[in-house]
């Protein structure tokens, strides 16, 4: 049994099957099913906030993604991520920073995530104090493999067993 592989938001991961989380900031599908984008806010409010893209897998696999970065105001104020959790409301709590603070106005990279089944897995902009500008982040290049379920492998294995043995009791002709 091969790996199901999803390029782009397809299929199962169309960007209508994700969650929009949008806090203070924005969500662009504009792009799909090429890519996405990011905001983080920028309401002069002062406080915290996440905005999150988020889908739950059903089954286990690997997310492939690259992504590219820019901020009016400065990496430390409005980091970008992913978030993985077993729990939608624990997206927040399982954001995994990406950019790096002390790094340039403009970031890029490739990240590749395993995620089990069951498990919510999304992008995150975050924004420190929602002030001075925000920023934005376009993910593009994701590709989903997903991985085969032990049962299948299992009766792969046992079909191609059943076939060996098959094959080696044929009497000689």
């Amino acid at each position: 049994a091969q790996a199901n592989v999803v390029s782009g938001f397809n299929g199962d991961y169309a960007v209508g099957n994700w969650t929009p989380s949008a806090g203070s900031g924005a969500i662009s599908t504009a792009g799909a099913p090429n890519s996405i984008s990011l905001t983080s806010g920028d309401d002069s409010s002062g406080l915290p906030s996440y905005t999150n893209f988020f889908i739950q897998f059903l089954v286990d696999a690997t997310v492939n993604f690259s992504w590219a970065y820019e901020t009016s105001d400065g990496p430390f104020f409005d980091p970008f991520g992913y978030a993985l959790a077993s729990a939608e409301a624990d997206l927040d709590a399982g954001f995994e920073q990406l950019t790096d603070d002390f790094g340039g106005a403009a970031q890029s990279g490739t990240r590749s995530v395993f995620v089990q089944a069951g498990q919510y897995f999304g992008f995150s902009a975050y924004t420190v104090d929602n002030l001075f500008g925000a920023a934005t982040t376009t993910i593009s290049g994701l590709r989903i493999a997903e991985v085969p379920e032990p049962s299948s492998l299992l009766l792969l294995a046992l079909a191609m067993a059943a076939a060996g043995t098959a094959t080696r009791r044929r009497p000689a002709a």
